[in-house]
């Protein structure tokens, strides 16, 4: 079975396993980036650029939450009796 995964913000066309999305948000060492290519338009030469930008692609600096049994409450993920 493939995994599916959906991340706002970050094209299909980057290719990320399981692997480097979970240690992107569980791993605080750890930061993910990509180069993508933007279109910027230049308004002097009124003309359409394209530029190389490299981008954080997830970040793990919020809290992460476990939905609970009434599937409405959310509490903070603990490890080591630290957030995660």
């Amino acid at each position: 079975m493939k995994d599916k995964s959906c991340a706002k913000g970050i094209k299909h066309s980057t290719n990320r396993n399981r692997k480097q999305y979970l240690d992107a948000l569980y791993n605080t060492n750890k930061q993910d980036y990509a180069t993508e290519d933007q279109f910027v338009f230049d308004k002097q030469q009124t003309q359409i650029n394209i530029v190389s930008i490299q981008k954080k692609l997830l970040n793990n600096f919020y809290t992460k939450y476990a939905v609970q049994k009434d599937l409405v409450t959310l509490k903070p993920l603990r490890k080591n009796n630290q957030f995660i």
